[in-house]
């Protein structure tokens, strides 16, 4: 009978609480659909991303993260920030983390110098993986993120970049 506590207690050890809280930086890339008439759609604009999450977990991390885009291009810029759920999934023991997130905030457009700018609400949905490069340091290999806006504006985004995770 005390050998079944012992049991759970080593089938445990994986899902041991870790918590870790990395920030983010990387390219972004950008194809914008928009609905300013004078202007072509889609387009593509360029820029950085930044981030800072907070997870909890060895194998199955569950947390959130908060973020912020600043991407222009063609007279167009897109600045927005947005903040939610993120689950991310280690694959031990290689150094892969594969995670999701659903994001909700705001956003900021300029359509050109012509048109006035508008701020509106906006979801995101991502999904990409880090990879470890050094300890404490990642390389965020490809991230896809796609946004919605609740005027008609939407976005496709590939982006890569460097996460340092703090101990």
């Amino acid at each position: 009978m005390r050998k079944l506590p012992m049991l759970f207690a080593v089938l445990a050890l994986p899902l041991a609480a870790a918590a870790q809280i990395g920030v983010s930086a990387g390219f972004t890339a950008a194809r914008l659909n928009h609905p300013v008439s004078n202007v072509s759609s889609p387009t593509t604009l360029y820029g950085t991303t930044f981030g800072v999450y907070y997870q909890k977990g060895a194998v199955l991390a569950l947390g959130g993260d908060i973020r912020a885009n600043f991407l222009g291009g063609s007279g167009i810029t897109l600045n927005s920030g947005a903040i939610g759920p993120r689950a991310a999934f280690r694959f031990r023991p290689l150094p892969l983390q594969l995670y999701g997130e659903a994001l909700g905030g705001f956003n900021s457009y300029s359509g050109s110098a012509s048109a006035s700018s508008t701020n509106q609400a906006e979801y995101q949905l991502l999904t990409g993986f880090d990879t470890t490069l050094l300890p404490h340091i990642d390389w965020r290999v490809i991230e896809y993120a796609y946004t919605g806006a609740s005027n008609s504006l939407s976005a496709h985004a590939l982006s890569t970049g460097i996460v340092v995770r703090l101990p």
